[in-house]
């Protein structure tokens, strides 16, 4: 049986490690999703994603983490970043807190792209410096479920933003702040440096903050796409341990 951290007292959680070592993280970050979506769409996704993991494993469940690294939205009203230096550090020091009280695998469950980099560097630095697993987690499993489900083209092959896919996933967690009568579809025409020169995509890229089409994400096909993740890694984080109740 999973516990929430946040909703505990220490003799709970004392006892809790006695029975597991594993322990979850959400991380997203606040940033623009279009004129439908919430600024915290990725937390949203992150925490929901982990919730519904922590009803298949044994573990430990942490609040999600709401800062993060961005870049390219950082002009859109409201997106708000930290450097990627501090968030790895930051996201670290609570790894290494985790571990002083006997876990010994941290699942950080990424709901923001440009969170994942800083995760794999410092799972290679904890795992080389004390031993403690960290299994960073970009949304695994969610490739495979959007073949099955989309009825929309991605805007572009590497970038999945406030469009079919995180709408439905929105919806499908938190419905009451989706405003579906203001998605809106929009392909943007991508220059020949999009992928290689770093630069701000407010209204040179994107004038909604939508990459694709948002008016065709359902609660149905975030279901989906969610009970799809969960079952990827659940896979993956039993091959690490034996997580199960």
């Amino acid at each position: 049986m999973s516990l929430h951290v946040e909703r505990s007292t220490w003799v709970e959680v004392q006892g809790a490690v006695k029975r597991t070592k594993l322990a979850l993280l959400p991380v997203g970050v606040i940033e623009q999703h279009g004129p439908h979506l919430p600024l915290s769409s990725d937390n949203i996704i992150a925490t929901e994603l982990t919730r519904r993991v922590a009803e298949r494993l044994d573990c430990l469940v942490l609040p999600v983490l709401p800062y993060g690294p961005l870049y390219s939205f950082r002009d859109f009203p409201g997106s708000l970043w930290v450097k990627p230096e501090t968030f790895k550090l930051f996201v670290k020091d609570i790894c290494l807190s985790l571990q002083h009280h006997g876990i010994e695998t941290v699942a950080v469950i990424v709901g923001h792209m440009t969170d994942f980099a800083p995760m794999k560097e410092m799972a290679r630095e904890l795992q080389l410096e004390t031993g403690l697993k960290v299994v960073p987690l970009l949304l695994p499993g969610l490739q495979k479920a959007m073949e099955q489900v989309c009825e929309s083209q991605p805007a572009h092959p590497g970038i999945i933003h406030a469009d079919e896919v995180e709408t439905s996933l929105v919806l499908a967690a938190r419905p009451e702040w989706v405003h579906m009568d203001r998605a809106v579809r929009e392909y943007a025409e991508f220059p020949p440096y999009f992928d290689f020169l770093p630069f701000s995509w407010y209204q040179r890229v994107s004038k909604t903050g939508v990459f694709g089409d948002a008016t065709v994400g359902t609660v149905e096909k975030g279901n989906f796409i969610y009970d799809s993740m969960v079952s990827e890694i659940v896979r993956i984080l039993e091959s690490v341990g034996d997580y199960r109740p």
